[in-house]
């Protein structure tokens, strides 16, 4: 599939570099309401985590804050954090860490990028021997501004790919947080340990 999209996107670098590591740490609240929004389906709802891009230039890290609107709209806040007064709030606590690879293309026709996430790490920050490391599973986003189906996702089609809604902490606290509410979840839990046996 790598090859099919080379086709057709041009890859994108990063001082040179056609792959890069993110490490995120998410921020929820002590009951967990960022994840248990989004177990919910309630909008809107938010995301919060420090982001940090790793590559041979060195590291930079940002607070991000995701809002995600009813009808698949979402916007973001980003503060860099070197530099900056920006202080978390107390009410959110670390809660999970997610550390993976990317990959992204562009597919300059219908303006639109697609990430290839792997080799993806989830630890729980309070307890450091909790780890669960993904060899086979690979998250395919396309990030595009209208919704009409583009030369990419027809790409996955012909590899039978369907897609899916997830987030990347919610996938983390469903498997290592024993605590949480997780039942909606189960369906896609299920298809990702199949994936990755």
């Amino acid at each position: 599939m790598e090859h099919s999209l080379s086709a057709i996107c041009s890859t994108i670098a990063f001082n040179g570099e056609k792959e890069q590591t993110y490490e995120n740490v998410y921020f929820d609240t002590s009951d967990f309401l960022s994840y248990m929004n989004h177990h919910r389906g309630k909008y809107p709802r938010k995301k919060y985590r420090v982001r940090t891009y790793c590559n041979a230039a060195g590291e930079s890290s940002y607070w991000e804050e995701k809002i995600k609107l009813s009808g698949g709209r979402s916007k973001k806040i980003r503060v860099p954090m070197e530099g900056s007064d920006f202080e978390i709030s107390q009410e959110l606590k670390p809660a999970m860490e997610v550390r993976y690879v990317r990959k992204q293309y562009w597919h300059e026709e219908s303006g639109s990028r697609v990430t290839v996430d792997y080799e993806l790490n989830f630890n729980l920050p309070d307890q450091r021997d909790s780890s669960i490391f993904f060899n086979n599973l690979v998250i395919i986003e396309v990030k595009k501004e209208r919704a009409a189906v583009i030369a990419p996702e027809r790409i996955f089609k012909q590899f039978n790919l369907r897609a899916e809604s997830m987030s990347k902490y919610c996938l983390g606290v469903v498997l290592l947080r024993e605590e949480v509410k997780k039942n909606n979840f189960r369906p896609l839990i299920k298809m990702i340990e199949k994936w990755n046996s």
